[in-house]
């Protein structure tokens, strides 16, 4: 087309039909008809609108990452939907099945682009989810200097919460990339059994089995490697997709197979046990001790250890309490004074008041020294 606009002058111009006869006449040999010069004046007018179109487009949108997918037009997207029912065999492209207009727009933008990107399962919709969910509004166009108001539909993200829901939205992709011609869909199945087999493998012990978050994040990272690679994603010469094989060969890397390994079970701790130095172990407190000394003492042994700064006092009150250390060091704030907190009373481990011991007393080792 870029070609016929410029064969006889340039676009924009005023076409010489002298000099079209002369072109004609040097490739036909003979003098053409009326009608003949017709119907090549005809398509030479089109290809200079076309061409003139597409470089407006290229100044309007610069920057082919964030250009919005354009329209597929009716008569491509009918043949393109007839070629790829005649090659995914053994499937019912309806329902669940029948991939969205917008996805297959999305991978059309990458085809026409040369860029893969990746395309998550909450975005590869079906087209009975767009049908339902499609929004239709207005929206401000900045368009030749001025300001455009146009139509524009948006379709919200669909729900994607179970393994089933994500295989569908995959399925439907591979589908929308063979439309699109850049990935079979024999290679899309391929790597999808190779990703979702790692949800049905065994882990070793003590390790969780591979979670459906992990699938997801090595998808998205087998793209991101696809993009970095920097693959030509269109047919070469030889009509082979160069993405057929990318695909598996970088869902097995090393840096993708990281997301998918299996991950360490978190031991569970049992934290209903008070731990020491708070855990009493005292006897029956109407039993009678015996031996000498302090030892033979009515009421049974309690536990005597404090911590250094705490010297003098006692770890629990009276009634055999435990008493918080921290409020007695530097102060505590998961209770007020004088209330309970898990770790025992607010009062002073010596003389059962309710202030700090640090406020009042000294440890009994640090008068010691002092003397």
């Amino acid at each position: 087309m870029s070609k016929m606009a410029y064969w006889v002058g340039q676009p924009g111009s005023p076409l010489d039909e002298s000099a079209l006869v002369r072109e004609l006449q040097s490739l036909t040999g003979s003098r053409p008809s009326v009608g003949e010069v017709a119907s090549v004046k005809r398509l030479v007018f089109e290809s200079q609108a076309f061409t003139l179109q597409v470089l407006k487009s290229a100044i309007e949108a610069p920057g082919s990452d964030t250009a919005t997918p354009k329209k597929i037009p009716s008569a491509e997207k009918e043949a393109r939907l007839a070629s790829l029912k005649a090659k995914v065999t053994g499937l019912l492209l309806e329902g669940v099945n029948e991939p969205a207009i917008s996805l297959f727009e999305q991978t059309m933008h990458q085809y026409e682009n040369r860029a893969i990107k990746h395309i998550p399962p909450e975005k590869a919709i079906s087209r009975e989810f767009e049908i339902m969910n499609a929004k239709v509004g207005k929206q401000l166009v900045i368009e030749g200097g001025g300001v455009v108001i146009r139509d524009s539909t948006s379709i919200p993200d669909s729900t994607v919460n179970s393994s089933l829901a994500v295989q569908q939205a995959f399925v439907r992709r591979a589908l929308a990339y063979e439309f699109a011609d850049l990935i079979s869909f024999e290679a899309s199945q391929r790597y999808l059994d190779a990703l979702f087999r790692h949800l049905a493998r065994e882990p070793p012990p003590g390790y969780r089995a591979t979670t459906l978050a992990q699938v997801l994040s090595a998808d998205k990272a087998v793209f991101g490697k696809l993009a970095e690679l920097g693959t030509n994603v269109r047919k070469d010469a030889a009509g082979v997709r160069p993405l057929d094989s990318k695909l598996k060969e970088v869902l097995e890397s090393y840096e993708v197979s990281f997301y998918l390994m299996p991950m360490v079970e978190k031991q569970k701790y049992n934290n209903t046990e008070r731990p020491t130095p708070y855990q009493t172990d005292h006897a029956d407190p109407k039993g009678k001790g015996k031996g000498k000394g302090k030892k033979g003492k009515k009421g049974g042994h309690i536990a005597t250890w404090v911590p250094p700064l705490l010297r003098g006092g006692k770890p629990v009150d009276q009634q055999g309490n435990p008493i918080c250390f921290n409020y007695n060091l530097e102060g505590c704030a998961a209770a007020e004074a004088g209330q309970t907190c898990p770790r025992g009373r607010h009062i002073c481990c010596k003389c059962y008041e309710v202030h700090p011991f640090s406020s009042v007393h000294k440890p009994e080792e640090m008068k010691k020294k002092g003397s």
